[in-house]
């Protein structure tokens, strides 16, 4: 007791040094295991072979099998697929009965020597029937409605794949065609409302060699 009794502040200095000096010790060896285990862990997931380049491939398969589903999907139901891409590039303000999308119509051809089938699908924007209604697209909606569907762009499939390709696109301006029908000349600059004339998207398919 006559140790703490009489101990300044220099004493207390060595006492704590004395004390912690082992303990300080078993913390920096500590500490270098833990690095040295990091260090191998890295060299052993960096390698040729190694964990990162085994996570790189199962994510690229997963990508793989991610398009090839969504591309099987597209040649399943094409009304789905476009209606999905059209919904995509529209996110609000569009229904279901805004656009039509046609059945798909074949037409056979030749390249070279390799035949092919062509599957066209026609899509129209506006309400059909008696009392139809005209939709009129802005030019950023046109533009995205035409990659979503030859891209197969997805929110969850940031690496697309698509095998429908555009085929024809026909568009005029709405208030150059209003002003035409009543032969007025048109301003200078034209409202964003662009009436769909023609879409079509194609597919081609090679044809199947039936001979014997």
């Amino acid at each position: 007791m006559s140790l703490f009794r009489n101990m300044d502040a220099y004493k207390a200095v060595v006492v704590a040094s004395l004390v912690l000096t082992p303990a300080a010790g078993w913390w920096a060896w500590s500490l270098n295991q833990d690095i040295a285990l990091a260090q191998k862990a890295v060299a052993e997931a960096t390698k040729r072979g190694g964990l990162l380049e085994q996570i790189g491939s199962l994510m690229k398969q997963r990508e793989t099998i991610r398009s090839n589903t969504q591309m099987q999907d597209a040649v399943k139901d094409h009304v789905l697929y476009f209606e999905k891409q059209v919904y995509q590039a529209a996110r609000s303000g569009i229904s279901r009965d805004d656009f039509t999308i046609g059945a798909a119509s074949e037409q056979g051809g030749r390249q070279g020597k390799q035949e092919f089938n062509d599957k066209e699908v026609r899509i129209d924007f506006g309400r059909q029937g008696q009392g139809r209604q005209d939709f009129l697209l802005t030019q950023d909606f046109l533009y995205a409605v035409l990659y979503n569907c030859e891209s197969g762009f997805s929110a969850d499939n940031p690496n697309p794949q698509s095998i429908w390709k555009l085929r024809s696109l026909t568009v005029i301006n709405a208030t150059d065609e209003r002003l035409i029908q009543n032969h007025k000349t048109p301003p200078a600059e034209l409202e964003d409302k662009w009436k769909v004339r023609e879409m079509k998207f194609v597919r081609r398919e090679p044809k199947a060699d039936t001979r014997g």
